[in-house]
């Protein structure tokens, strides 16, 4: 079973935002990162179904208007460019296309992807999870 994850650094803008990314989630094209074409079991939580877990209700498709309001609201003429890094294969790339789209789309910021290899990609986030843990010491 393969599960593919992505990492939000919630110490920069805008993740550092409760509301950004409720907005974000709310606006990505949650039905084709999911797409059974590219996935065996989509889920639409961290954890996949498990018997006796509890239920968990999680994001389930993609709200453009809902999302725009809340940017709307919150954020009103912010720019809010990011980049996404992701390790270099097509499965993270198809899918930080599809979260690039939306969120260019939805909140008129920049949205950049980096992709390198593995080893590098791998040991930039270990070196993120440690500032992060050092931070919290």
């Amino acid at each position: 079973m393969q599960q593919t994850t992505f990492f939000f650094n919630c110490r920069q803008s805008p993740w550092d935002n409760a509301e950004a990314r409720r907005a974000f989630i709310t606006a990505s094209p949650l039905e084709g990162i999911r797409n059974s074409k590219y996935l065996y079991y989509p889920a639409d939580t961290l954890v996949p179904l498990i018997p006796n877990y509890p239920n968990i209700d999680g994001y389930k498709k993609q709200n453009r208007e809902e999302a725009s309001k809340i940017l709307n609201k919150s954020f009103k003429d912010e720019k809010m460019d990011m980049t996404i890094k992701i390790p270099d294969n097509p499965e993270s790339e198809r899918v930080a296309e599809l979260f690039k789209e939306s969120w260019e789309e939805i909140s008129g910021s920049k949205v950049e992807i980096t992709k390198s290899g593995y080893r590098q990609y791998y040991s930039e986030l270990a070196e993120i999870i440690i500032h992060l843990q050092q931070s919290h010491g």
